[in-house]
């Protein structure tokens, strides 16, 4: 049986508890997300990218987990309990742990490191590493309560504040998510810009399991009417590209590709096309002959990753 002290005690620690997780969550609007394929912790603020770090995971004989934690402890010049049974070892230079703590649950935390040159590598035990600096950096950003999610997604879409976007591949690190060229489309489709990318150069990072960054060009939105499409306009070589197909949808017009002359006809009216991939594109000059309208193409957006 419970004591009422004890029970007291667990409801205010409860109560406390809730508090925080409460303020982490609904007050700061901070989220961490940690990309293990990548090797970076990601900090948002309010469903905006605000910190981007890199990181140490776990090898795959001691893999970092996925799934939805918080920030459960925090602590400044914590212990090192050796794994294997060894002395505990003090903070100080010889403390793999560095000088921030910040636990997740069990033995597994975001830390910093003695070991600078292990960032960017699968080398820990399990945990987070971060450059000193950053998890210092970090310790004073979050509370306890703060949401953890850590993912193993080996594609990822950047789209920055100017609306480039560019395709990061990453190495199936823990032979646990195999890829193949149709998966990256639909990643890219979820965009609206899977016209984007060369098959062949995907299919070469899938096949070497090779990290592998490629500039896609500016996405831009379609407003049509007032309303904003599902697909994207994209800028190459400083010409905006239409993909021809949604716009005619929405437009309930009929066009027909000759991919052999590489002319779109629409009515009384033909235009030089390009397809890339299943995609057919047009510029805007050639869609406004097409069609006969003006669309809106706004190309500045938050920072985006998936």
């Amino acid at each position: 049986m419970f004591s009422l002290r004890t029970i007291l005690i667990l409801l205010t620690a409860a109560l406390l508890f809730w508090d925080n997780n409460a303020f982490a969550e609904g007050k700061s609007g901070l989220e961490i997300i940690i990309n293990i394929p990548s090797r970076t912790l990601d900090l948002y603020r309010d469903n905006t990218l605000w910190r981007e770090y890199a990181v140490a995971v776990g090898k795959p004989s001691t893999p970092t987990p996925t799934g939805d934690f918080y920030i459960s402890t925090k602590e400044v010049n914590p212990d090192w309990i050796p794994p294997n049974g060894d002395a505990v070892v003090p903070s100080g230079p010889l403390n793999p742990l560095g000088y921030r703590w910040m636990g997740l649950y069990s033995t597994y935390g975001i830390h910093g490191t003695n070991a600078p040159w292990s960032i960017g590598s699968v080398i820990s035990n399990g945990c987070i590493r971060m450059n000193e600096s950053d998890a210092e950096e970090l310790f004073d950003t979050v509370f306890i309560g703060t949401p953890v999610h850590i993912i193993y997604e080996r594609i990822r879409v950047y789209i920055d504040n100017d609306g480039y976007a560019s395709l990061h591949i990453y190495p199936d690190i823990y032979n646990s998510q195999p890829l193949d060229v149709a998966t990256v489309y639909l990643k890219l489709a979820q965009y609206g810009i899977n016209g984007l990318v060369d098959a062949e150069q995907v299919d070469r990072a899938l096949q070497n399991n090779e990290e592998q960054h490629m500039a896609l060009g500016r996405v831009c939105s379609i407003v049509l009417h007032g309303s904003e499409l599902k697909e994207k306009a994209i800028e190459l070589n400083g010409t905006l590209w239409v993909p021809v197909w949604p716009v005619a949808i929405a437009l309930k017009t009929d066009i027909t590709w000759n991919a052999a002359r590489g002319i779109i006809y629409a009515d009384d009216h033909s235009v030089p096309g390009m397809a890339r991939g299943d995609i057919l594109y047009a510029t805007t000059e050639h869609i406004q002959q097409l069609f006969g309208i003006f669309l809106e193409f706004p190309c500045k957006r938050k920072l985006q990753h998936g």
